[in-house]
């Protein structure tokens, strides 16, 4: 009986094993919109195709290796075993000798395997833009970049395919489990929520595709246990730990996104209010932050004075405890024509001063709000950008956490004022395509 069982359990897990050697095919079914009109046509053609060349080569080398009883090498290293040549490299010797045919077909057997490689980013960063486009996934994901592809899902594919190639040492035998596992998974869902589309909608001819779907979805289901129980302890763990966790991760960013969509939603109610002939004034508290007089700060003054406010003023943090009267009468000296308010940091801090002194300011109401002008200095050569400290990147990090707070950079380009015409646009290239 133990013997029968243990067969059993033998066929089902080769039988697993092929299934796992089938799958890519699900490549093109992600890919429709990709393929020219009639769409599902081209499609369900180039499926056909790719199925039946996989299933001739598949069988054609099964048989092959079963007519001459041939096996991979393997080896135990450190208690794991590790392939040392496999059944094609083996036929391929025995066929053709270790000459040229040899190292051709190996060649080609790698050109496969970096073409399947492609399949990833050819379908991932599709499949990250539809649950974006859902709200499922951060919007990063949704947008095509400047080169008409998802660049941020293929960043994170290829971010993610890093750190898994690290953590498992490439070992493509504690690699396969992750994907056969998630595989045959969405293949299991997918076929049964398709037999659920042809129950609800009931088209011509839905018992046979409910039939062919159902039956598909039975087989996957079998072949992810079958997986799920056999590479258990060899890594599919992860993954059925991971699943649950991606979808509650899943449902935290819809959530999200759907409070942030309520709370920004403007009422019809409130529609007046804001129109032009609103009565509603903002009430502006301007302060201009600076650490030297210089002509960046001349700068920042003149924008200032286009902005009308109910305070305007000077804030200079004192960090080093000596500064302050120096500062005071180059300010009175200028005539600026604004009040100067000095915080003495005697921890050398500035980051929390300055936060501590914006939150201070009185706002009675949300319409009561505090500008922060910063002006800084924008080197001529990208190389120098490494010589100027990054303060001002993390005083805006800080004050964007305060409501009611309005950052305002004025960045200075010393070339602008060489000559007496305005310095050209010097464009970073082209921006992302939304």
């Amino acid at each position: 009986m133990a013997a029968a069982g243990l067969s059993l359990f033998l066929i089902m897990r080769a039988f697993a094993s092929g299934c796992t050697a089938m799958t890519g095919v699900e490549a093109i079914a992600n890919g429709v919109q990709a393929f020219k009109e009639p769409a599902a046509n081209n499609a369900r053609r180039t499926l056909t195709w790719m199925a039946g060349i996989l299933l001739f080569l598949f069988l054609g080398t099964s048989a092959l290796a079963v007519l001459t009883r041939v096996t991979p090498d393997v080896v135990l290293v450190a208690g794991q075993p590790e392939t040392v040549e496999t059944i094609v490299s083996q036929l391929a010797r025995g066929i053709f000798g270790t000459g040229f045919l040899y190292y051709m077909l190996q060649a080609g057997t790698a050109l496969i395997l970096v073409l399947a490689a492609n399949t990833s980013y050819a379908d991932f960063p599709r499949l990250g833009s539809f649950m974006a486009g859902n709200g499922y996934l951060p919007k990063q994901l949704k947008d095509r970049g400047s080169r008409l592809v998802y660049s941020n899902g293929m960043i994170l594919l290829t971010a993610m395919s890093i750190l898994l190639l690290v953590a498992f040492g490439g070992e493509t035998s504690r690699l396969i489990p992750l994907y056969a596992i998630g595989v045959f998974m969405s293949f299991t869902l997918s076929q049964s929520g398709m037999v659920v589309h042809w129950w609800r909608n009931r088209e011509p001819g839905w018992h046979w595709s409910a039939f062919v779907n159902g039956l598909g979805a039975v087989t996957t289901f079998v072949v992810l246990i079958v997986l799920a129980v056999a590479k258990f302890t060899s890594g599919a763990w992860i993954v059925l730990l991971l699943i649950p966790i991606l979808v509650g991760y899943f449902e935290w960013v819809k959530r999200a996104y759907r409070r942030s969509a309520v709370r920004v939603a403007l009422p019809q109610e409130e529609e007046l209010e804001f129109s032009y002939r609103s009565k509603t004034q903002m009430h502006n508290h301007v302060m201009i932050l600076f650490s030297t007089i210089d002509r960046r700060l001349v700068r920042a003054v003149q924008y200032a004075r286009t902005i009308k406010a109910d305070v305007t003023e000077g804030l200079f943090v004192d960090v080093t405890g000596d500064k302050a009267a120096s500062v005071r009468a180059d300010w009175n000296r200028l005539e600026l024509g604004y009040p100067l308010t000095v915080i003495d940091s005697p921890y050398r801090e500035i980051i929390d001063p300055i936060r501590d002194y914006v939150c201070s300011i009185p706002r009675p109401t949300h319409d009561h709000v505090v500008t922060v002008i910063m002006p800084e200095y924008v080197p001529e050569r990208a190389a120098e950008y490494m010589l100027h400290d990054q303060v001002s990147f993390w005083i805006k990090s800080a004050l964007t956490q305060i409501p009611g707070v309005i950052l305002s950079d004025v960045p200075y380009h010393p070339e602008e004022y060489l000559t007496d015409k305005p310095a050209p646009c010097r464009g970073g290239g082209a921006g992302p395509t939304v």
